[in-house]
Parts: structure tokens; C-alpha cells; sequence
């Protein structure tokens, strides 16, 4: 029976043991880019995690460690969208907003006659 080479898992080892561990990070550093284009004007950070999970598998026989299940999770976290404020008033479970200045409720109509 050949024998089995085996390779210490370094950062540079990835590429072999998972390439797709690398188009992952690309992928989601791709998205934070593109959000960043988008909301230039939003200043929270963008971040991208990447989670390295390692789980023990027992040999059925002898309950000891067999090996060792390895993944990667990847997660962009890019600041939560957000319109603006409105205000909006309830009469009787319906909702009701200014048409002329939805940020400001109690404001008049802008002209006078104004009844949309």
C-alpha cells in the first residue's frame, strides 16, 4: 500500500486544500467594494469574516479522534439600509402622513388651498 503524504495546513496551503476558500474571500471582498461604490456616503466599515470550523469525528470502534471535519464559513457584513425618517399619525389603526412633508406631520400645506 503506498504511503499517504500528508501537509501542514499554513495560509499558504489553502489554495490546495480548498481553492475555493480563496474565490470565497474574493467573492464577499468583491460585494464590500461594490457597497462601498454604492453608499459612498455611508462611513460604517465593511467587514468580511471568514470562520474556519474544525469538528472532531471519533473512530466508532475505539472512541478516539479519527480526524478532524474542516470547513469554511464566509460572511460579508456591510452597514443595515436605511431610509429616511417619517412621521406618520394613527387614526383608528390607519396610518396617515403628511404628502407635503412626510419628515414633519404638523406642518401646514405649503399653498394655501393645497387639499390633495
Amino acid at each position: 500500500m503506498p504511503k499517504i503524504e500528508y501537509a501542514d495546513l499554513t495560509l499558504e496551503s489553502f489554495r490546495v486544500l480548498d481553492p475555493t476558500v480563496e474565490s470565497l474571500f474574493a467573492k464577499i471582498m468583491r460585494d464590500l467594494a461594490k457597497d462601498c461604490e454604492l453608499r459612498p456616503y455611508d462611513d460604517k466599515p465593511r467587514t468580511c469574516t471568514l470562520k474556519f470550523c474544525l469538528t472532531p469525528i471519533l473512530d466508532q470502534a475505539t472512541g478516539l479522534l479519527d480526524y478532524i471535519q474542516f470547513h469554511t464559513e464566509g460572511k460579508p457584513g456591510v452597514p443595515v439600509y436605511r431610509t429616511r425618517n417619517a412621521q406618520l399619525r394613527s387614526d383608528k389603526g390607519r396610518l396617515q402622513f403628511n404628502r407635503d412633508l412626510p419628515d414633519d406631520i404638523n406642518q401646514p400645506p405649503l399653498f394655501p388651498g393645497d387639499n390633495h
